[in-house]
């Protein structure tokens, strides 16, 4: 009767244990906090709402009762070394009877974050199990400093550039009543009419850059077909005067996709400005050269990425050149400042996508800029102005 007793009360008790835990997951999941709870194996247990959709973009289902570092990503994406050894970091952080604190980038991602990991005692001194908190995106030092000089110049910069854009517009006034007066016409009025373009287009971008305080109301779904045809209208005058065309082979297939459609553009520019200064140096070897930069964009549904390729029969790249290319402050240009191609790259990236470039000297250039069709890194004007002051230290 006795044994009979004890059985049934431990029974009783046990139910009651895991009803309690039951209870205690469901009222986890809830809580307005980024929290993993994991066993000792490092198997997942329990998630939080606001784990699963700020963190780590699952469903519960995908999470639960797996290993932590494929939670984490390890081995669905491509991981970078920096990447695993922090996952590992944590890994080992669970075997430790002390909270620990460190950084955590995941796969997919461009910030860091803030992590700490929390070992639950039992009343002997085992770890029975072991939370892991994602207290927030980290910003360094630095980057806090940095984009506190940007607050603090941003009004000296919009003054100067709202000189230099006044002093761009008076000069292409003054070219536009040069040529009525002389009445020129040929070569010579082309040329004037090269100027003033010249300067509309540099006073639109001043204009542009004035402007970059809302860049978040330009961030949407748009067309980087309807991207390119505008850049291509714009620039196909003053590139034909160079002895320069430009060709567009785009897909008619590819979707919109969600992208910065001013800062994608001014990549585009960039790149047409690299293609027009190869060529020209090209032709000063080979005057008979006709001058062709080919812009297509690629639907690539299984990579999950949307293409812009931008190639020209220009000079080409030495070995020196592509290894150095997006280096800040490298040019081969007399004129240049070597930060428009790593600002371009910058700006890729911060999409979630990136920017590739092959060539050879004499064989041309190909610039790729793949792009995700769902998904991409939210374009930030924090973001954006880190990453140009960082070029320009």
């Amino acid at each position: 009767m006795e044994r009979s007793l004890n059985n049934i009360f431990g029974e009783a008790v046990w139910q009651e244990t895991i009803e309690l835990a039951s209870l205690l997951v469901q009222m986890l999941a809830v809580l307005p906090v980024r929290l993993l709870l994991m066993d000792k194996q490092s198997r997942v247990l329990a998630a939080t709402d606001a784990c699963l959709t700020e963190v780590l973009h699952q469903e519960r289902a995908q999470v639960l009762n797996q290993m932590l570092p494929t939670v984490l990503g390890v081995g669905r994406a491509e991981v970078t070394e920096e990447t695993m050894r922090q996952v590992l970091a944590v890994q080992s952080a669970l075997d430790c009877p002390l909270a620990w604190q460190g950084s955590l980038c995941l796969p997919g991602q461009s910030l860091s974050w803030q992590v700490r990991v929390q070992p639950l005692i039992s009343s002997k001194g085992e770890i029975v199990a072991s939370a892991l908190l994602f207290e927030g995106l980290l910003r360094d030092v630095a980057r806090l400093e940095q984009e506190e000089r940007h607050k603090s110049m941003d009004w000296f910069a919009n003054g100067l550039l709202h000189e230099v854009k006044n002093i761009m517009q008076n000069s292409s006034g003054m070219a536009q009543v040069l040529k009525k007066r002389l009445k020129l016409e040929g070569p010579d009025g082309d040329g004037l009419d090269v100027i003033r373009y010249e300067q509309d287009t540099a006073s639109r971008l001043l204009a542009e850059y004035m402007s970059q305080g809302n860049l978040d109301s330009l961030v949407g779904e748009f067309s980087l077909n309807d991207a390119v045809q505008e850049v291509l209208t714009l620039n196909r005058p003053s590139f034909r005067v160079k002895g320069i065309e430009l060709l567009a082979e785009l897909d008619d297939e590819l979707p919109r996709i969600w992208m910065d459609k001013q800062r994608i553009k001014q990549v585009l520019i960039n790149c047409l400005d690299n293609c027009r200064e190869a060529i020209s140096q090209r032709c000063e070897r080979e005057p008979e050269l006709e001058g062709l930069i080919v812009i297509s964009t690629q639907l690539d549904e299984a990579a999950g990425v949307a293409r812009l390729l931008i190639e020209d029969n220009g000079i080409g790249l030495s070995d020196e050149q592509l290894q150095k290319f997006f280096k800040p402050y490298y040019t081969t240009k007399k004129h240049g400042t070597g930060l428009g191609t790593s600002l371009s790259e910058s700006i890729v990236r911060l999409h979630g996508g990136k920017m590739l470039v092959d060539g050879a000297l004499g064989e041309g250039c190909r610039v790729t800029v793949e792009l995700p069709l769902q998904g991409g890194a939210r374009f930030h004007r924090d973001d954006f102005y880190a990453e140009l002051t960082n070029l320009m230290l």
